[in-house]
């Protein structure tokens, strides 16, 4: 995620993690899972990430890339609904990734709740899955 105009934002492509080696970064508190997934990313891509603000708050964390003040790495659902002034762009190789599990017992009985909260969670995530041009 970068501030609208920023130099990385002009070309609409795709970047790579070491582009952002250079920025302030704006992310999660050094302790937040997602946040150590993006550290160690960086690290993996040779450098440390420097933050100059943090927040566990990923709209807060738009707004503060929107007024200019870092780029940020977060995860796509929280980008879903980007807010006004900023560009959202994918990472290439090398992007930090997650997986979100569902567990419940493993029988013939599914309560409703559990077997919709499945299909709300697939539905969403389907175009994360499986991307436009990915193979099945």
């Amino acid at each position: 995620m970068l501030p609208r105009g920023h130099r990385l934002a002009r070309s609409g492509a795709a970047l790579d993690l070491p582009a952002l080696a250079e920025e302030a970064w704006v992310g999660g508190r050094a302790g937040s899972a997602w946040f150590r997934i993006v550290r160690q990313a960086c690290r993996t891509a040779g450098f440390d990430p420097r933050v100059a603000l943090t927040s566990d708050d990923y709209r807060a964390i738009q707004a503060f890339a929107a007024a200019g003040l870092g780029v940020a790495v977060i995860p796509g659902l929280a980008v879903a609904r980007p807010v006004p002034g900023v560009e959202v762009r994918p990472l290439r190789a090398g992007a930090p990734a997650r997986r979100i599990c569902a567990a419940h017992p493993d029988d013939s009985f599914q309560p409703p709740a559990v077997r919709a909260m499945i299909t709300i969670l697939e539905t969403i995530t389907r175009h994360l899955r499986n991307p436009p041009g990915a193979r099945d």
